[in-house]
C-alpha cells in the first residue's frame, strides 16, 4: 500500500486524475504509532501527501492528523527531523483552499505552537518557520477586515520580530523582510509596530546579499508613505 502511494505522488504530473484509496490511506496512517525515532519517513511521505489535492481533500475532513497531529512534532524537546519535517508540512498545507481553512482556523494555536521555535539558530529551521509565517502574511491580504484578522496580523508581527532578535540566514531575513512589507501593505495599522524592526533589519543586512539590502530599501520606502 505504502509503495503504491509513492508512485502516485511520484508522478506529479497526473496528480489531477489520481486518487488514493480508503486503504492507502489506512495503512499510512497506521505509521504514525511508530516511535519519534523512527518518524523521519512517515512526516516525509505526509509531506508530499498534502501537497496532492486528494490528500489534501482527504485530510480536510480529518484534521486530527494535522491540528493536533502535525502540531506535536514542533515543540522544543522534538528531534530536530521531524520539526523540520512537521513545519514544511504546514507550511504545504498552504497550497490548496481545503487546506488553507484549516490553517486559518487554527492559526492561533499554530503561531503558539511554533514560538519556542522563533529563536532557533539553525538555518534550516529558520528558513522553514520565515515561509511558514510568509505564507500566513500573504493569507492576511485575502481575509476580510475582522477581529481574527487583526489578530492574526498582530501575532505575525510578534513573531517575524522575535525571529530578527536571531541572526537569520539570508534566505530567511529575505522572507522576514517580504513577510513585514505584506502586512504593511495590507494593514495601516501593522506599520507602526514594523517600523520598529528597521534597526534591527539594517544591523542583519550589514552581511546580507543584495537582495536582502534591497528588500529592506523598499520596506523603508513603503514604511515612509
Amino acid at each position: 500500500m505504502i509503495s503504491s502511494i509513492i508512485s502516485t505522488l511520484s508522478k506529479e504530473k497526473l496528480y489531477h486524475v489520481t486518487k488514493f484509496s480508503a486503504s492507502e490511506f489506512e495503512s499510512f496512517e497506521k505509521l504514525f504509532s511508530w516511535s519519534e525515532d523512527y518518524l523521519i519517513p512517515v512526516l516525509d511521505l505526509f509531506r508530499l501527501l498534502v501537497l496532492h489535492p486528494e490528500g489534501a481533500s482527504h485530510y480536510r475532513s480529518i484534521t486530527k492528523f494535522i491540528i493536533p497531529g502535525v502540531l506535536k512534532w514542533v515543540g522544543p524537546d522534538v528531534k530536530y527531523a521531524n520539526k523540520l519535517l512537521a513545519l514544511r508540512i504546514l507550511s504545504n498545507l498552504f497550497k490548496y483552499q481545503v487546506t488553507r481553512d484549516i490553517m486559518m482556523s487554527h492559526q492561533q494555536e499554530v503561531l503558539k505552537n511554533i514560538s519556542s521555535n522563533l529563536l532557533s539558530d539553525n538555518k534550516n529551521l529558520q528558513t522553514a518557520l520565515s515561509t511558514l509565517l510568509l505564507n500566513y502574511a500573504i493569507l492576511s491580504g485575502s481575509l476580510r477586515s475582522d477581529e481574527s484578522k487583526t489578530l492574526l496580523i498582530e501575532s505575525l508581527i510578534e513573531s517575524l520580530l522575535k525571529m530578527l532578535e536571531k541572526p537569520q540566514d539570508d534566505d530567511s531575513l529575505f522572507r522576514i523582510i517580504i513577510a513585514l512589507g505584506t502586512l504593511a501593505y495590507c494593514n495601516q495599522d501593522a506599520k507602526k509596530s514594523i517600523c520598529n524592526a528597521i534597526g534591527t533589519l539594517d544591523k542583519q543586512n550589514t552581511q546580507g546579499t543584495d537582495k536582502t539590502k534591497e528588500s529592506t530599501i523598499e520596506l523603508k520606502q513603503l514604511l515612509s508613505e
